[in-house]
């Protein structure tokens, strides 16, 4: 009788020391599982998870951690034991150095971590191919291999913004992708800044969301962001309010692709620009379809509108390359042309050095027309077919996703007897404490009976 009530509170004792596995979030979804504001170990974040599976009697697709405090120091945290029903993964402010461990998890699409401490994003083995959001803003990235990102081929939003980004070359391989953020990105030491923050981002596909949305707003960009690859259209580029507003725009030399291309929005503020010049780089690229709508933004916008009307600049040709390739290392180069239809002598300024060359004016204004007409075919043509294979590609992925799920709605499968047995156990304390108060009393009830028998007989 002594040992079966010494068992009984070393059980509960135990029991009252075991940190509490109970949600703390307020989301009541039986498809989540959350724990915010707490200081546990992975070891008791992997047992809290698995207690909170066996107490829902649904798949969690969501897993959720805020301020969370890991008990040890580790450089990853392993996720891969979580089930393969997760859709979504959202960490905020965790003191973890390094991406999670997820590479299993084939079926994640959302990966949100913020707040964060990453330095680097070198490597993505850790993750899963399948990911169609992407969210590190708000931590300390300063570093990304150029082709960190062309993994995911059904990336659809990548937020970067709010980050220590410097000189980045970013790559994207999907065909799907809508935004990208990589506005406000901070700098360690202001009074060193020689490098753009991000020089180029390069499309491995000719295609993309019909309204993606390109964001460097609020950095210290000296020149513009170029576009390379196979991509020829976006639907909103802004540059916004850069912090180095007075070199943007009076330069000898604006590019913003590697070939032809057509930018349907372009935003920018109005601080970038001066009341009474005319940047002939910016507006000639206005003028020739390169941009079709400038949008401007600030306060006093309405003094600078007259920045973004076309105004069929003569000398365009000088300021705009049309060509398919641009050069290494851009040079301004301006050409003027005498009078005479049969010969002309054509200048050009590099670096206040003078070279002339004769040739036949006809000869070179069909080729330049020849030039501008292809760029004009290859824009038009992009524009037309762009909308169309992108529609596309959704209602391919939204057939995907929704077979993937009639195929989850079919493979449920009943818990298992032992599963039973423990959802009834855990949902009903009550029922759980009366039964082994009924054994306890029965148990000493029968020994009270032995123990009368005993004395009876001995009597």
């Amino acid at each position: 009788m002594i040992l079966i009530l010494i068992k009984f509170i070393l059980f509960k004792a135990c029991f009252a020391t075991m940190p509490q596995c109970k949600e703390k979030c307020a989301d009541d979804s039986s498809f989540s599982f959350c724990y915010t504001n707490g200081t546990l170990s992975s070891e008791h974040l992997k047992s809290c998870y698995f207690e909170h599976c066996a107490l829902k009697d649904s798949r969690i697709i969501n897993f959720e951690l805020f301020y969370i405090i890991l008990s040890e120091s580790q450089e990853s945290l392993g996720l891969n034991y979580l089930s393969n029903y997760i859709q979504k993964i959202h960490i905020n402010k965790m003191n973890i150095g390094s991406l999670p461990k997820i590479n299993n998890l084939y079926n994640l699409k959302t990966l949100k971590i913020n707040f964060h401490k990453f330095y680097n994003l070198v490597n993505n083995e850790n993750l899963p191919p399948n990911l169609e959001i992407i969210d590190l803003s708000d931590g300390f990235i300063g570093r990304i291999h150029d082709e960190f990102f062309v993994k995911f081929e059904n990336l659809r939003e990548l937020n970067l913004c709010r980050n220590y980004i410097s000189f980045t070359r970013l790559e994207i391989n999907s065909n799907l992708i809508k935004l990208i953020d990589l506005s406000f990105q901070s700098s360690l030491n202001y009074k060193r800044i020689t490098k753009d923050i991000i020089k180029s981002i390069t499309f491995h596909k000719n295609t993309s969301d019909p309204k993606l949305f390109i964001n460097f707003d609020l950095n210290r960009m000296h020149t513009f962001p170029m576009i390379l690859g196979k991509l020829r259209h976006i639907y909103y580029y802004k540059i916004g309010h850069q912090f180095n507003h007075e070199q943007l725009l009076n330069r000898d030399s604006i590019i913003l692709s590697d070939g032809p291309i057509v930018i349907e929005n372009f935003e920018i503020s109005y601080q970038h620009f001066i009341n009474s010049k005319v940047f002939k780089h910016f507006q000639c690229l206005l003028d020739y379809g390169v941009i079709r709508n400038v949008i401007l933004t600030g306060d006093g916008k309405e003094e600078y509108l007259n920045h973004t009307i076309k105004i069929n600049f003569e000398n365009c040709k000088n300021y705009v390359s049309t060509s398919a390739t641009v050069p290494a290392i851009p040079i301004p180069t301006i050409t003027t042309s005498s009078p005479n239809k049969n010969t002309s002598e054509n200048t050009r300024v590099f670096h206040n050095k003078k070279f002339i060359n004769k040739s036949s004016q006809e000869i070179e204004s069909k080729n330049k027309n020849r030039t501008i007409n292809n760029s004009t075919f290859q824009s038009t043509r992009l524009l037309i077919s762009t909308p169309f294979l992108s529609e596309k590609s959704l209602l391919n992925t939204k057939t995907r996703e929704l077979n993937k799920l009639g195929e989850k709605q079919s493979s449920k499968i009943d818990n298992s007897f032992r599963n039973g047995i423990l959802d009834f156990l855990i949902d009903n304390p009550g029922v759980v404490v009366s039964f082994f108060a009924f054994i306890f009393l029965f148990l000493l009830l029968l020994f009270a009976c032995f123990n009368y028998a005993i004395e009876k007989v001995r009597s």
